[in-house]
């Protein structure tokens, strides 16, 4: 007696579901490792914003020196443009976020404005750094003495403008002892990869 066997033919779709499996596993390795890539990449930037934002710190304390101690440390010094130091009698020109667009521009143009022009590297990171009194016009900020002379005041009782527009709302001082000028200070910092990052802070002064 014979016995007859027959053989079937294989459909293939074991190797068809696992080429799919392994298509899906590649898939989801090739997203992991793009999310890996753009996580590390956000973590490196914020680092580097951090950092740039502490040594612009050093260019703060700078510019707060010339303020106290420095050339600019007088009333009658600030009614004035004081190149060597950075400084501007007046608000600078400044783009929609309030940085002051001189800091954007090349450096011939900022040779041309201020004396101080070069760079000042520090751990590896340059900065610039400018400082504008926070008014229209150049000369004395008393009130008294100059009745068109509307400054950005850091005292209360006064309605004043802003760092984008000094005059803005009919902004004034009081007069004597009691008039305050805001002065701003804004720092560009630079890394060795030419990332840039701006920072801003202002200081007010009753004079002296």
């Amino acid at each position: 007696m014979h016995t007859r066997v027959t053989f079937r033919k294989q459909s293939g779709v074991v190797l068809f579901i696992t080429l799919i499996a392994l298509v899906i596993l590649l898939i989801s390795s090739i997203a992991l490792i793009r999310s890996t890539d753009t996580a590390l990449l956000i973590s490196g930037n914020l680092a580097v914003k951090r950092d740039l934002t502490n040594e612009a710190q050093s260019a703060i304390q700078a510019a707060v020196a010339q303020l106290v101690t420095g050339g600019l440390a007088t009333e009658a010094s600030r009614s004035s443009n004081l190149g060597s130091a950075n400084y501007s009698a007046t608000a600078l020109s400044s783009n929609a976020q309030g940085v002051p667009t001189i800091l954007f521009d090349t450096d011939a143009n900022f040779t041309a404005a201020f004396s101080a022009a070069a760079p000042t590297s520090y751990n590896g990171v340059t900065y610039r750094y400018v400082i504008d009194r926070m008014c229209p016009l150049p000369g004395s900020s008393d009130f008294l003495i100059a009745p068109f002379q509307h400054c950005v005041s850091g005292t209360t009782p006064v309605v004043g403008g802003n760092a984008r527009n000094p005059t803005l709302n009919g902004g004034g001082n009081l007069p004597g002892p009691f008039r305050t000028v805001v002065y701003r200070i804004t720092v560009r910092a630079t890394d060795a990869r030419q990332t840039q990052s701006f920072i801003q802070t202002t200081v007010k002064s009753a004079g002296s």
